[in-house]
C-alpha cells in the first residue's frame, strides 16, 4: 500500500512526506488549514460565478440554470448542456413549468434529442407541442450530435439527465431564494427532488439498453449539486449584497455533506483518512490542484508541518 502510495503521490505531484505528514498534525491546526483551503476553493467558485452573472447582465435565476444544467451533465456533456441553458432561458422554463409535458418536449425538442426516438404516442405529442413552443419561442434547436451518449455512466444518459431536470422544475422552479435557504443535505436533497415516470425509465432502457436507471437524481449527484452549486451560490450573492464572503450557513452545509471520494481523496487517505465532510475534501481538492500539482510547495499551508 505505502510503495502504491508513493507512485500516486509521484503522478499527482504530492510529496509522499505530506501524504504520511498530514495524519500527525494536531486536529485543531489541520481544521484551521483545511478551513483556509476551503475558503480559497469557495473563492474561486465565486469568481466562475460571477463571470456567468457578468455575461448574464446579472441575472440570478439564469445563472442558476446555467450552472445546474453544466453539473446534471457531467464531464462528458456539460458543454452541451451549458449551450442548452442559453437555448432556452430560465422565464421560458418558469413560464412553461406547469406543464410536465411542456416541460419534457422543451428540453428534449430544444436539445435535438426527440428525434433519437421511436414514435410512440407520447414522443408524437412532444414532438408536435415541441413545433408549437419552438415558434412561440424563436427557439432553434440543438443537433443530437452534439451530445455524447458513448462511454459514460448510464444515468449520465443525457435524456434522462434532461427530463430529471424537468421532474424538477415542475411546479417547483428553483430560485435564489430556495437556494440560499438551504442549511443541510436533506434540503438540497429535497429541493432537486422530482421523479420521472416510468415512461421514460422504461423508454430509455429499451432503446439505449442501459438497466437499472434512477426515477431521480441520487444522493451522489445532490451532494455535487449542494457542493457545486448550493454553497458557492450562497457565498457569492453575500458577497454581491454585504460586500462580505463568509456565511456559516455555507460551512454548515458542506459539514453534513459526506466527504467526497475522487482520486484526490483516495489520495491523500492511502495512510490516513483525513476528510469526512465536504468541507475537508473541498479542501484537500484545493490543496492538490493548487499547490501539489503546480509545485508551489513554498506557498502551501500544508508544508511548514510536513516538510521540515
Amino acid at each position: 500500500m505505502a510503495k502504491q502510495s508513493r507512485e500516486m503521490a509521484t503522478q499527482g505531484s504530492i510529496r509522499s512526506e505530506c501524504l504520511m505528514g498530514i495524519g500527525h498534525i494536531e486536529r485543531s491546526t489541520l481544521q484551521r488549514i483545511l478551513f483556509t483551503l476551503t475558503d480559497e476553493r469557495l473563492r474561486r467558485k465565486v469568481r466562475d460565478i460571477n463571470a456567468y452573472l457578468q455575461a448574464t447582465h446579472n441575472d440570478w435565476n439564469q445563472t442558476l440554470i446555467i450552472l445546474l444544467f453544466r453539473i446534471m451533465g457531467g464531464t462528458q456533456n456539460r458543454e452541451a448542456m451549458e449551450r442548452l441553458a442559453n437555448t432556452i432561458s430560465y422565464t421560458i422554463l418558469a413560464r412553461e413549468s406547469t406543464s410536465k409535458l411542456n416541460l419534457d418536449a422543451l428540453l428534449l425538442g430544444s436539445a435535438g434529442l426527440l428525434e433519437l426516438y421511436h414514435e410512440d404516442e407520447y414522443i408524437a405529442r412532444l414532438r408536435s407541442e415541441f413545433t408549437h413552443l419552438a415558434t412561440k419561442y424563436s427557439i432553434r434547436p440543438m443537433a443530437a450530435s452534439e451530445w455524447q451518449f458513448n462511454n459514460i455512466y448510464p444515468n449520465n444518459n443525457p435524456t434522462l439527465r434532461l427530463v430529471q431536470i424537468a421532474a424538477m422544475l415542475n411546479n417547483n422552479m428553483i430560485t435564489l431564494a430556495s437556494i440560499t435557504a438551504c442549511r443541510s443535505r436533506r434540503d438540497v436533497y429535497r429541493l432537486f427532488g422530482g421523479n420521472i415516470s416510468e415512461y421514460w425509465i422504461n423508454k430509455i432502457s429499451v432503446e439505449s439498453g442501459y438497466t437499472n436507471l434512477s426515477r431521480r437524481i441520487g444522493h451522489f449527484k445532490c451532494d455535487i449539486l449542494g457542493i457545486n452549486l448550493v454553497a458557492p451560490i450562497m457565498c457569492a450573492y453575500r458577497n454581491y449584497t454585504s460586500s462580505e464572503f463568509f456565511d456559516s450557513n455555507v460551512w454548515q452545509l458542506l459539514m453534513d455533506i459526506p466527504s467526497e471520494e475522487n482520486i484526490y481523496t483516495k489520495l491523500w487517505h492511502s495512510y490516513t483518512t483525513v476528510a469526512t465532510t465536504a468541507l475537508d475534501s473541498q479542501a484537500l481538492i484545493q490543496l492538490s490542484r493548487e499547490y501539489c500539482n503546480m509545485g508551489f510547495c513554498h506557498r502551501c499551508p500544508l508544508a511548514p508541518h510536513t516538510l521540515k
